[in-house]
């Protein structure tokens, strides 16, 4: 749990969806202490949200939980660089719905959603589009990841740039 991440966000966010689409399901995964967990949960209760929550611990695979989603919806607020949960959920052909914090736009492209920082609507909106519509084919989301942020490309851009200093 850390407020850069956007966690409180996220269950207004699953507050207003679970209006619109009664039988959905949200996760929450990560590290978090006792206390945290208990606050969060009496949040979630207080803002209907029970039946409708899960809360996962850190997991050292992230594929499996990953490929459970139907969307990843990162509720970043700042300080964010490149998103690593970003990408791993591309790479697994699930979309995103990302907040315009560090790279985001950059990885996702014109193929999921940015929206703004803290705006639980827009957030919410964007999600529900995703889900109702499906629009994002999970192959595109892959090959966007891997043609931009493989090793090999990372390895071959690196080599470019370290040839170029000394020619």
């Amino acid at each position: 749990m850390d407020p850069m991440k956007g966690q409180g966000v996220f269950l207004e966010v699953a507050a207003l969806l679970v209006d619109r689409l009664p039988d959905c399901m949200f996760v929450l995964v990560g590290r978090r202490t006792q206390e945290q967990e208990e606050t969060y949960l009496a949040n979630a209760h207080q803002m209907g949200l029970s039946g409708h929550l899960v809360l996962v611990g850190e997991v050292d695979n992230s594929i499996g939980a990953i490929n459970s989603f139907d969307v990843l919806v990162s509720c970043s607020r700042y300080g964010e660089g490149f998103s690593n949960v970003i990408a791993e959920a591309m790479a697994c052909g699930v979309p995103v719905v990302a907040t315009d914090v560090g790279e985001a736009g950059l990885i996702v492209g014109d193929l999921c959603p940015v929206v703004p920082a803290g705006d639980v609507e827009a957030i919410a909106e964007a999600t529900c589009r995703l889900l109702e519509v499906g629009s994002v084919r999970p192959d595109d989301l892959r090959e966007r990841v891997v043609s931009n942020y493989s090793v090999d490309n990372l390895v071959d851009a690196t080599l470019r740039l370290l040839s170029n200093l000394n020619p």
